[in-house]
């Protein structure tokens, strides 16, 4: 599996050779032991794991593995993946050619046989929890559950839909447009952006909108990345707004400013 991405040997020891916990593994062999116990306070917790692991590693063909006995006679070398491979090595577990989008045991146990390293399990689970075409593939949930209902406003500015358009960029160098719309009186407010990234965005909603508009009392948008970035919850949380969001894969409760979109 490994051999498959786009690294061969002498890169994955490389990237060994400059990863801060794999570093300190090396440093070990090369002495012959692990420093003890006591002198792993404070050290981070992928160090730690190594540490407690140290009589598994060894050097094949100069890349660190961990060697593991699976019977007396037999016996299987994990290659030791350094932080700047795992997400290749997750992309690939899970999602390559041929993985099929394994559940979390069954993508752990592949990754066993061939490598290994200090958050294995905890990453392969979050990335499989995470997977975009495993949640579109899942059952759908029972419908025992009370049906979503849309929230209503009975003043201007108690919730306000924002979303971003793309359009054809102008001669001004703007593509896209944040779309601010009014539950209540249904009034629109249109700003052109030249990009769609979060601060782009939290700039354009306070300088252009908040400051001449006032402040909504709930901000309600999809779960587009630069809606549900930092600095946009930092906003509202400054300015005293609730932040909500459409629900993953179900836009509706943000259909009047979709429709609008379309329009």
């Amino acid at each position: 599996m490994v051999q498959s991405l786009s690294h061969d040997g002498s890169d994955i020891k490389q990237l060994q050779e400059r990863d801060p916990d794999i570093v300190c593994v090396l440093k070990w062999l090369k002495e012959g032991q692990r420093p003890p116990r006591g002198r792993m306070k404070g050290a981070g917790r992928g160090v730690r794991i190594l540490w407690h692991e140290f009589a598994r590693m060894a050097l094949v063909d100069g890349v660190l593995c961990r060697v593991v006995a699976l019977s007396d006679v037999e016996q299987t070398q994990q290659i030791v993946i350094p932080g700047a491979m795992v997400p290749e090595v997750l992309r690939h577990l899970h999602g390559g050619p041929l993985s099929a989008h394994l559940p979390v045991e069954r993508t752990l146990a592949r990754a066993c046989s061939v490598c290994n390293w200090p958050s294995m399990y905890a990453d392969i689970r979050a990335w499989c929890d995470q997977c975009y075409a495993c949640q579109r593939r899942k059952s759908p949930v029972p419908h025992q559950q009370a049906p979503m209902k849309s929230s209503l406003a009975q003043r201007p500015f108690q919730r306000v839909a924002a979303d971003i358009l793309e359009l054809p960029i102008t001669s001004k160098g703007n593509r896209y447009v944040l779309v601010v719309e009014d539950y209540f009186t249904k009034f629109v407010n249109l700003y052109a952006i030249t990009d769609q990234r979060a601060s782009t965005v939290a700039e354009c909603l306070f300088n252009r909108h908040i400051l001449e508009h006032g402040v909504m009392e709930t901000l309600h948008t999809d779960m587009g990345r630069q809606f549900e970035s930092e600095v946009v919850k930092l906003l509202c949380e400054r300015l005293g707004v609730k932040k909500t969001h459409t629900t993953p894969y179900n836009p509706k409760s943000d259909g009047m400013v979709e429709r609008l979109n379309r329009t």
